[in-house]
């Protein structure tokens, strides 16, 4: 009996001192789950930040392009668009510049990524620009790290580089509050440009885009101040100065055509590559300026002038295959679509002359497009301005054949109007054939939004 209680207590003891074993392996349980949590939490920081880190590498060095701003081209870049690139501080070498410290370079490379790629849904839905304000922000704070980092070396050159892409985005935000603020970062730009003895095409594009804005803000006169001081800055002829008056030329009658009408008097034979394309985007910004301000005929004149510069400058019957041709070639397209508007709003009875010449500019996008479509993909310094090249010649032959119907309907010819509508539709969106169905599921971006509302609107 005795036996038999020791044995009992022995057994009971033994179960007293195995209770808390589950108990040690409830905890080595959890004590797993924490080490792998933190294992695999810690792999995935390391990941975002490698993505992150990888991310802003490939864009410093494959997408940030060499640009020539305040620099004169390198001798392989005959054509000189490097000077056409947009720096975003790291010059010829592109990328950024290497005394910026890590965290305004990579607010830069944000930036940049949110101009490029977009910023997705995480975006302030009341914002008419996701990325444009995304970008501008970025921007905003990287200029603020960069004034108060004290060793940056050449913080001037740095600081007025990143403040023209800042006035770039605000340019395209268009709130009036965003294009006062672009109108004097152009000025402070422009100022830093002339002091520092930049290239005169550099100054040119500075100023024209500055007039662009005045021109959207309504500021007429300060906008032709603007695109008559940029056409100055280009060689002009010499001329010699006549003696056959004894009286100083102030108290003569003779009127100062070079001073009116700068463009009239430019040296196009001495102008370099760079020099020639400033010279058209500034006449193309003048003329838009005097159409929209009822000065037609000066429009008129202006864009004549430019049509006979770029026939000569430019073969329309054959195809070229450099990419300064081929942008000569889009330019006299351009040029073409703004004559025939212009045309027509001075008369309505050139319909057949406006559309002549409309006929002609999309026959030249599409041929400058087929052309120039993946091609230069290997170019250091003309890649970026291909693929531009490439958007462009494609919209404004999509516009050439959206104004082709708008002139058909204004004369009730409904059936020739559908058809360019079509073309429009089928060019802008690059689609080989549209019907009904296919119509109703095109996505409705704005940008193309306006030739599929025509297409219905007439279809109905």
């Amino acid at each position: 009996m005795r036996q038999s209680r020791i044995l009992k207590y022995s057994n009971l003891n033994l179960k007293h001192q195995n209770f808390v074993k589950p108990t040690l392996e409830t905890f080595a349980v959890f004590k797993n789950i924490f080490k792998w949590s933190a294992v695999f939490s810690l792999a995935g920081l390391l990941g975002t930040l490698a993505t992150f880190e990888g991310v802003n590498q490939f864009v410093e060095y494959k997408r940030l392009e060499s640009a020539a701003l305040y620099n004169h081209p390198p001798p392989n870049d005959t054509d000189e668009w490097s000077l056409e690139n947009d720096d975003w501080s790291g010059g010829l070498n592109g990328g950024t510049h290497p005394s910026i410290p890590y965290k305004p370079a990579h607010l830069v490379r944000s930036a940049w990524i949110a101009l490029e790629w977009g910023v997705g849904t995480a975006t302030n839905i009341t914002s008419l620009n996701p990325s444009l304000d995304m970008a501008q922000s970025y921007l905003l704070s990287a200029i603020t790290h960069i004034q108060a980092a004290p060793a940056t070396i050449h913080k001037d050159y740095i600081l007025n580089t990143l403040s023209l892409r800042l006035a770039d985005i605000r340019s395209r935000i268009r709130t009036r509050v965003s294009l006062h603020n672009a109108l004097d970062g152009y000025e402070k730009v422009v100022s830093f440009l002339v002091a520092s003895g930049a290239p005169p095409t550099a100054l040119i594009k500075v100023e024209n885009s500055a007039g662009n804005v005045c021109r959207a803000l309504g500021l007429h006169k300060e906008s032709e101040s603007w695109y008559h001081t940029a056409l100055r800055r280009l060689p002009h002829h010499d001329k010699p100065q006549s003696h056959s008056s004894r009286w100083p030329s102030w108290l003569t009658l003779t009127r100062n055509t070079t001073h009116t009408h700068p463009h009239l008097d430019v040296n196009i034979a001495s102008l370099s590559p760079a020099q020639l394309r400033a010279y058209i985007e500034t006449l193309l910004s003048l003329s838009k300026l005097y159409s929209t301000t009822t000065r037609l005929t000066e429009a008129s004149s202006i864009q004549k002038t430019l049509i006979d510069v770029l026939h000569r400058s430019t073969d329309p019957h054959n195809t070229p295959h450099c990419l300064q041709a081929l942008w000569l070639r889009h330019s006299l397209a351009l040029s073409q679509v703004h004559y025939a508007e212009v045309r027509y709003a001075l008369n309505k009875t050139n319909l057949e002359e406006s559309l002549g010449w409309l006929q002609n500019a999309e026959h030249l996008s599409q041929t400058t497009h087929k052309a120039v479509d993946g091609s230069f993909a290997s170019d250091t310094y003309a890649k970026r301005q291909a693929l531009k090249l490439t958007a462009s010649s494609n919209k404004t032959a999509s516009e050439c054949a959206y104004l082709m119907g708008v002139l058909h309907q204004s004369v009730n010819d409904n059936q020739r109007a559908l058809g360019c509508f079509e073309r429009a539709i089928k060019s802008a969106l690059h689609l080989d054939s549209l019907t009904k169905q296919h119509l109703e599921s095109l996505p409705n971006d704005p940008a193309n939004l306006k030739y599929i509302d025509a297409y219905k609107n007439i279809g109905n």
